[in-house]
């Protein structure tokens, strides 16, 4: 059974209780349109659009366009450099922990005067 998808939806602003018509035209939505938002979030790209997240997730069922990209990608993304972010802090305490050990061993230069200052500084 072959589907066939429209390429393009017509998106009709609900009419409210209280208007005698509808405040805005209805907003003609493309699939490339679409498409060519999946780097931004849903609902700025809803935004873009000028439609409702709603109304963006309903045309994109209706076109055949499943899931949205962005998320996951973007989360991932920042994942990464907050990991990477906490390893280079680490690094950078572990390399200062160890000058600073450099330092008291050339100031004490006999290994029992080393010892003896680690002991107080415990």
């Amino acid at each position: 059974m072959n589907l066939s998808y429209p390429s393009s939806l017509k998106i009709v602003p609900r009419k409210r209780k209280f208007e005698s018509r509808n405040r805005r035209p209805p907003t003609l939505v493309s699939a490339d349109a679409v498409r060519a938002l999946m780097h931004l979030s849903q609902r700025e790209a809803a935004e873009q659009l000028d439609i409702s997240l709603t109304a963006l997730k309903s045309a994109c069922k209706k076109m055949g366009i499943t899931g949205w990209p962005y998320t996951r990608k973007e989360k991932l993304a920042a994942a990464k450099e907050q990991q990477a972010k906490k390893e280079s802090a680490s690094l950078v305490e572990e390399e200062e922990e160890r000058e600073s050990l450099t330092r008291v061993f050339r100031t004490w230069r006999t290994m029992e005067m080393l010892e003896e200052v680690i002991g107080l500084i415990e």
